[in-house]
């Protein structure tokens, strides 16, 4: 897969049901092909599962307060073992700084919450520019 190559495979990360169902129900509207962990440890495992079988994640949308492994815990170890995947992290409980701080400016995104659909298409797109500018990944 190259970065020139369309978004195709989103895993969202959410133990809030609900919202993980509207966002998943939107993406697949459009066209992608997602998948729902409900939290971090099983993304952990979804996302190794996927690269194994050849079946990489392009983006992970991930909320940050979660049980057993929260956003940015998910966030270190994407970075750190599967750097080729961009990031969205949604929260109602940090602050701006607190996420650039955490994220690679030149790949991930975030949203402080509420977030909509609308806000989803949003960072995808911001996502797609990134990824046209970005360099190869090489393990």
């Amino acid at each position: 897969m190259t970065f020139q190559e369309p978004i195709k495979r989103i895993l969202v990360v959410d133990d809030d049901i609900e919202l993980a169902k509207t966002i998943t129900t939107h993406l697949r509207w459009e066209g992608y092909q997602v998948i729902h962990a409900g939290d971090g440890l099983e993304a952990k495992k979804m996302i190794t599962a996927a690269r194994t079988n050849g079946h990489s994640f392009d983006v992970v949308i991930t909320d940050y307060l979660m049980p057993h492994s929260d956003g940015l815990e998910l966030v270190d170890w994407i970075k750190q073992n599967h750097a080729e995947i961009f990031i969205i992290v949604m929260s109602g409980y940090l602050d701006h700084d607190t996420m650039r701080d955490n994220l690679r400016p030149e790949k991930d995104a975030y949203k402080i919450k509420p977030i909509t659909p609308f806000d989803i298409e949003t960072l995808l797109d911001r996502i797609k520019r990134n990824r046209k500018s970005a360099q190869p990944y090489t393990p």
